[in-house]
């Protein structure tokens, strides 16, 4: 079934951005977050339906949804705090770089994470204060 999958991906973002909340240090934590839901979405091209996608149908999945971009945005809020991370740069623009890490298309999959690697690399310094 649809939901179950992205259940299973929907937790495995959840575990994620908590992990990277967790961080004492907010950049760092952000950073991590970037690299690994990069690398997920790499790892199984579910992932972006399951992330940026309303589930009508299946409230616990929205209600998950919701609070992992909640966190996400106190992850990035603190590290504005920190100055690591541009003012300008907001949820919206993280959404962005998901979608786009999901076009990237190669013939294997470990060549499609090694560019969604270098593709979240590229992301973190475009959003470095």
């Amino acid at each position: 079934m649809a939901t179950e999958a992205f259940a299973d991906q929907m937790n495995a973002c959840v575990a994620v951005v908590d992990e990277g909340l967790s961080d004492p240090d907010p950049w760092h934590g952000l950073c991590l977050v970037i690299e690994q839901l990069c690398e997920l979405q790499a790892r199984n091209r579910g992932f972006t339906a399951a992330f940026t996608s309303a589930f009508p149908h299946a409230v616990h999945l929205a209600a998950k949804r919701e609070a992992a971009l909640a966190s996400l945005a106190e992850l990035m809020r603190r590290a504005k705090g920190t100055g690591h991370l541009r003012a300008e740069v907001g949820l919206d623009d993280l959404v962005l770089m998901l979608m786009a890490n999901g076009g990237l298309y190669a013939t294997s999959t470990n060549a499609r994470v090694a560019a969604s690697r270098r593709f979240a690399a590229l992301t973190i310094e475009a959003f470095r204060g």
